[in-house]
C-alpha cells in the first residue's frame, strides 16, 4: 500500500478506543519503533524509552520517531529467540501504550520484521491492485507459513485490497486472483478505494478523518476497523 494511505487505519482506531502508537520496523522511515531493540543493543540509546521520544500528531495519534541506527540491529543482535521476542516482551510492559499498537514494517523478514510478527496480534497485509503487489503478498504468505513450525499455530492475517479502482479491469482481476491465492476468511470483506483524499492528506498533516471526514477514504477506513472490531482484533 502508498504509505500516503497508511495514516489512516492507526487513525480510524481512534473512533474507538484510547489513542493508538504508530510504529513503524521500516529502517528509512521517520516514524520507527526503536524503544526496546535500540536501547539493548546500541549503548548511546540505552536511556531512551517510549515515552521519551514519543510524538502526539494532530490526529491525536502516538507515534515513535525513529533513528538511522536501526540499520545496525540485523548486524548486531542476530536472529536468536530472546532476539525477535524483545519487542513483545516490551509491548507487555505495564501502561507501555495506552491502546492499540500498530507496527508499519517492510515485507523483508529481517530482525525488525520478525519482532514485529512475534509481538502482534493480526497481521494486515495491505495489497495495492497490481500484479507486483499481489506476488509481494504471496511471498508474504509463504514467510508466514514458514514460522507456524516456531509458532505451532497459523498466524492471524488479514489481506486487504487497496487502490481498488472498479473501473479499472485489473483491480477486479486482481481481487480475484486474492481470491484464488489466499484463504477466503483471512481476505478482508472491506477494500480500500483508490481515493484523491487519500493521496493528499498527508501534505496536510493529517489523517483523512480530518482533512476529509465524508471522502471515500474516511468511509472506507472506518469500515475496515469496524470490520476487525467486530472479528475481535480490535477492542
Amino acid at each position: 500500500n502508498s504509505k500516503a494511505q497508511a495514516p489512516g487505519f492507526p487513525a480510524g482506531l481512534l473512533t474507538c478506543q484510547s489513542p493508538p502508537v504508530k510504529t513503524s520496523l521500516e529502517r528509512s522511515q521517520s516514524a520507527a519503533f526503536w524503544t526496546a531493540l535500540v536501547s539493548a543493543a546500541l549503548p548511546r540509546a540505552s536511556a531512551c524509552r517510549a515515552h521519551e521520544v514519543s510524538q502526539i500528531t494532530g490526529s491525536g495519534v502516538i507515534v515513535c520517531p525513529g533513528h538511522l541506527e536501526l540499520t545496525k540491529l540485523d548486524t548486531l543482535l542476530g536472529r536468536s529467540v530472546n532476539v525477535i521476542t524483545r519487542l513483545r516482551a516490551a509491548l507487555k510492559t505495564r501502561d507501555v501504550a495506552p491502546g492499540s499498537v500498530v507496527i508499519d514494517c517492510c515485507p523483508l523478514l529481517g530482525i525488525l520484521s520478525l519482532n514485529a510478527i512475534f509481538a502482534c496480534d493480526l497481521i494486515v497485509i495491505p495489497v495495492s491492485a497490481d500484479y507486483l503487489a499481489l506476488q509481494g503478498a504471496q511471498q508474504v504468505e509463504r514467510s508466514l507459513n514458514a514460522l507456524e513450525p516456531v509458532f505451532k499455530r497459523r498466524l492471524p492475517r488479514r489481506y486487504l485490497l487497496t487502490r481498488f479502482d472498479a473501473r479499472r479491469n485489473m483491480s477486479s482481476e486482481v481481487s480475484d486472483l486474492m481470491a484464488m491465492a489466499f484463504r477466503p476468511d483471512e481476505i478482508c470483506a472491506t477494500r480500500i478505494a483508490e481515493n484523491v483524499s487519500l493521496a493528499e492528506s498527508p501534505a496536510r498533516q493529517l489523517d483523512v478523518f480530518r482533512h476529509a471526514p465524508q471522502s471515500r477514504g474516511a468511509r472506507d477506513y472506518q469500515a475496515l476497523v469496524e470490520e476487525l472490531a467486530g472479528a475481535g482484533f480490535v477492542a
